[in-house]
């Protein structure tokens, strides 16, 4: 699953992650880096990394991917998808279930691996049912 896909400032750079489960980690990365290398070149991406830890109380990891063209940046999701695709049922996996909050509680964005909000950004509307300090499930 796309964590979020959006424009990083610069021209025509995009910024995608997806999540995938720990165990799978080893087929995106390859032996001595290798698969990331070759999605890395074959996609023209100029950042393509998995995370080095866990989203929080989870078996998932985020691979974050920058690309200037659209197409490169979906060519590195898909080889992602693709290298994951024999492994990803083979164990049971927690799932990260993220905890959103009011813009401008908890001091920060609402959600653990987003960046911190682009100063003139919009906070987006509230959600019917959201309150104060708890958190939404």
């Amino acid at each position: 699953a796309v964590v979020s896909t959006q424009s990083t400032g610069e021209p025509e750079n995009y910024d995608c992650r997806i999540i995938i489960p720990a165990h799978t980690r080893m087929s995106v990365n390859g032996m001595h880096g290798s698969n990331l290398a070759r999605i890395k070149t074959e996609s023209g991406s100029s950042h393509f990394a998995i995370s080095p830890d866990p989203l929080p109380n989870s078996d998932e990891y985020v691979v974050k991917v920058v690309n200037s063209s659209v197409e490169g940046a979906v060519k590195a999701l898909l080889d992602t998808a693709r290298a994951i695709s024999n492994t990803k049922g083979c164990q049971n996996v927690t799932f990260y279930n993220p905890q959103v909050w009011q813009p401008g509680t908890k001091g920060d964005s609402g959600s653990f691996t987003d960046d911190p909000p682009i100063p003139g950004e919009r906070p987006r509307p509230a959600v019917e049912g959201e309150e104060g300090e708890e958190g939404v499930e």
